[in-house]
């Protein structure tokens, strides 16, 4: 059996797998978190090491020896580890993972493959892309005359041959990751159009006694109505990811002391971890996704108010200073703990299901232009479409007046466009290399360029027009 375990050293976390038998950290697994997850977020390390738990669990009830055994004996060759990738995945969705005894005949279970769900299925090829990396890891690090006594060019080749059976083994399975299926219709964004997202914020405002909204779906109670439009309200207009979200703490919201320069307030909101002397009572705690997420936003008046006023006159009253872990969102019910992610997956469930009961034609009028179902990813690719979209019309026009002023050309779109998207890498946590802004923004880039494709069609018919 194995086990991950997470060692500690100061504020420094590095998890690790672990063979129960032994005590000991499986030696491989144990290079590949000092040199490669060492890097990663806490949580990022925890998702990498159980696809590898699993499979050195797979590895050892197939084969009968442990994976480190076998690597190491056999001279550092992974052909029959990637022949195995299918079996593998075949043993997921059968749930052989969530086995306390081993199951034999791996290839008996086929037949269960098509009783997965989809969504298992998705899960399990993420798993696969996870233990495809430490094969990759595993390809480099011993593809090397320290190691071997075979040729450089041997070495060389060999490394070519495995470097090609991951990538076609990464290629088949990342089908199934993107949910390749041409045959139902697909939703080309991920973002609400502007119509859509007026329909949640009317779904979502909450209930006062002279003006009751018969469409909000949480009709229990009025507090639970404040906290998830507020949540909605966040994640909207500021682009937070859902651990984001859930590590705010009542101290991560500060008005500024004096007004600046132009005479402004400023509202200020901080994204960041929580200190590692802090107890999260949640049994999978939320965590910062890159280094890169710790970041600074600026807040408008309106949400700050909002969200001051949640905190003092709803949040606090369920707490004392003694008993008071200090996350903003919590269960309104005693003993009032923190949210979980699960427990906001299933905020936007019920927000779904009350859209689709009143706005349903919102969803029919395009399948391919409407999306399935609002998820909290959905809300960030909305805000990263609106944010863009702003960015880019403001820059075009201060560019214009400033070449009114100046007399000198007007940047080309490409170039305020950089600028845009450097803008939005910074406000949404993204590394400055990071590629998930035009992704996100996809909805704005297609706008843009069917835009400029009318407007070469309107040219080229007064072209012929004046011609003829």
């Amino acid at each position: 059996m194995y086990v991950v375990k997470t060692l500690k050293k100061e504020k420094i976390k590095l998890s690790t797998l672990l063979d129960t038998q032994t005590c000991l950290p499986c030696m491989f697994a144990l290079l590949y978190s000092q040199e490669i997850l060492f890097t990663k977020e806490f949580e990022t390390q925890r998702k990498a090491l159980y696809a590898l738990k699993y499979y050195h669990q797979f590895y050892l009830n197939k084969f009968g020896m442990t994976f480190c055994y076998s690597f190491l004996s056999s001279g550092y060759d992974l052909t029959d580890s990637i022949n195995s990738i299918s079996d593998f995945f075949e043993w997921l969705c059968i749930k052989g993972h969530l086995e306390i005894e081993p199951i034999e005949g791996t290839q008996t279970n086929i037949h269960y493959l098509n009783t997965a769900t989809k969504s298992d299925k998705h899960t399990n090829a993420d798993r696969i892309r996870e233990v495809l990396k430490f094969f990759d890891f595993l390809a480099r690090k011993y593809s090397s005359s320290r190691y071997s006594n075979v040729s450089p060019d041997k070495l060389k080749k060999r490394y070519q041959v495995i470097n090609y059976q991951i990538t076609n083994v990464r290629r088949e399975f990342s089908r199934i990751q993107n949910g390749n299926d041409r045959c139902n219709p697909k939703a080309i964004f991920s973002s609400l159009s502007r119509d859509e997202k007026i329909a949640v914020e009317i779904i979502i405002r909450p209930s006062s006694k002279d003006n009751i909204n018969p469409r909000n779906p949480f009709k229990n109670e009025l507090s639970v109505q404040l906290r998830n439009q507020l949540i909605f309200k966040l994640m909207f207009n500021y682009g937070l990811r859902r651990s984001e979200l859930l590590l705010l703490d009542t101290r991560s919201f500060v008005k500024g002391k004096r007004p600046d320069i132009k005479g402004n307030i400023r509202y200020t909101l901080v994204i960041t971890s929580r200190n590692d002397d802090v107890i999260d009572p949640r049994a999978t705690a939320p965590s910062m996704k890159t280094p890169y997420s710790h970041r600074i936003i600026f807040m408008a008046e309106a949400d700050f108010l909002r969200l001051e006023a949640y905190v003092s006159r709803i949040r606090n009253l369920f707490f004392d200073d003694i008993n008071d872990h200090g996350f903003i969102f919590t269960s309104l019910i005693k003993p009032y703990n923190p949210l979980s992610v699960s427990a906001v997956a299933d905020i936007f469930k019920t927000l779904d299901s009350a859209f689709n009961q009143y706005f349903s034609h919102l969803k029919s009028v395009n399948p391919h232009l409407n999306i399935e179902k609002i998820t909290p990813r959905i809300t960030r690719h909305t805000w990263a479409f609106l944010t863009l979209e702003y960015l880019f019309s403001d820059a075009k026009k201060k560019a214009e007046l400033l070449a009114q002023k100046t007399n000198t050309p007007i940047p080309s779109d490409k170039e305020m466009m950089e600028l845009c998207v450097s803008d939005l890498q910074s406000l949404g946590g993204w590394s400055p290399s990071s590629q998930m802004p035009m992704h996100y923004a996809r909805r704005f880039f297609s706008n843009i360029a069917n835009e400029k494709n009318i407007q070469r069609i309107r040219e080229d018919a007064l072209k012929d027009l004046t011609n003829s």
